[in-house]
């Protein structure tokens, strides 16, 4: 568990490194904050009010050229406010890590989407 944690706090790469190669392909290595997901999701519903609203499998590389670690992409929108979090659990020791969180969220096929947000 420490070394997943380790490596998905020190560095989780978006992209693989075979696209990284080419000249207008961009690597971007972050770093998420995880926790325990029966601490991090209610966190999210008391201080944010946010509610599930999409999951679907997913995955991340640790390091560049790393192996991709599957987990479960856990989407949370708030209806009123408009904010939103994306995490991905790990089943295995029910780690939730945030990845994107942001506001203005609506449905791209919404006119008003014209990324002038």
């Amino acid at each position: 568990m420490f070394k997943l944690l380790a490596g998905i706090v020190l560095s989780v790469l978006i992209s693989s490194s075979a696209l990284a190669q080419e000249s207008d392909i961009k690597t971007l290595t972050l770093v998420h904050d995880c926790g325990p997901a029966g601490r991090v999701l209610p966190f999210l519903k008391e201080q944010y009010g946010e509610e599930p609203f999409a999951l679907g499998r997913a995955g991340v590389a640790l390091a560049p050229g790393g192996e991709p670690i599957q987990g479960i992409l856990l989407m949370n929108v708030n209806p009123t406010t408009l904010t939103y979090t994306i995490n991905i659990l790990f089943p295995e020791d029910k780690m939730v890590c945030m990845l994107v969180a942001g506001d203005k969220f609506r449905p791209a096929t919404d006119p008003k989407s014209k990324m002038n947000l």
